[in-house]
Formats: C-alpha cells, structure tokens, sequence
C-alpha cells in the first residue's frame, strides 16, 4: 500500500451507471494495496460508465490514476471530465488495450469549468457496445492539485 500523497485529493463517492461492478470506493482510494474497483461490460451502449464523484475541490491541475482496459484490441475506455459550463462530458485520455497496472496521469488545463460548488465528476466510459469478457480494472483515481 501506498501513502496518498498530501497534494492528492481522493474520490468521495462512485455511481456505477452502465457494466457490472465488482468493488467500492475504497477501492479507488488506495493505490496498490491489493484490491481493485472492477467493471465488467454489459452488452449495451454504452458497455461501461462509471462516474466518480470528488468534492471540496477548489482546485486542481491533473488526474492521477491507476487502470488497465482488458477487451478488444479495437475497443476502449474514455477518461471524461463534466464541464459545468457546457454541460458536456470532455475526454482527457483513452485507455486502450493493457495487461497490467501502470499509474499515469493527464492534464486538465482549465480546470475551472469542471468545479461547481466545489464538486468534480469524471467517469470512465466504454462508449461501444460491451463485450463479454471485456473488463476495466482500476486501482486508484485522484485529483491532483
């Protein structure tokens, strides 16, 4: 298990709207300490939307996470951040096909327009139909100030 780095802010909730889901929010709060927040896709559009949920955000300069997308080479898992002011979703990285675990990050440059009243919602979404046995593990997700 890792130590969450005091500039890390976590994620306070997780709202599984498409897939099928194996894990809880702890599960996104903790980096490598052996249990992962897992989806399985639905044979639906989409195959997966899982929205994650950060609040007492006033700021915030990146994403950190921990995924890997295990499906079809031609199939893969958006990393989106809800603008307040458009009311749209913005897709800031794109899982493709992985074996394993690695941490990364993206950049959210303006981050103003994805804060209202202090809450952030990104979501991880498999925009195709989902396969089966196509699955998105992740370890950990959070806002980076």
């Amino acid at each position: 298990m890792e130590l969450i780095p005091p500039n890390h802010a976590i994620a306070n909730s997780v709202r599984l709207v498409a897939g099928i889901s194996s894990g809880s929010v702890a599960d996104l709060q903790v980096q490598n300490y052996g249990n992962v927040y897992e989806v399985a896709e639905e044979s639906a559009t989409p195959g997966i939307d899982l929205r994650v949920t950060f609040i007492n955000i006033l700021r915030f300069s990146k994403v950190g996470f921990a995924a890997y997308y295990n499906g079809r080479s031609n199939h893969y898992v958006q990393m989106q951040m809800f603008n307040f002011v458009t009311h749209l979703w913005e897709t800031y990285f794109t899982l493709g096909l992985s074996s394993g675990m690695s941490y990364q990050y993206f950049d959210v440059p303006a981050f103003g327009k994805h804060i209202k009243a202090g809450e952030v919602w990104m979501r991880f979404l498999h925009p195709a139909r989902g396969i089966v046995p196509g699955r998105t593990y992740i370890d950990y997700v959070a806002l980076v100030r």
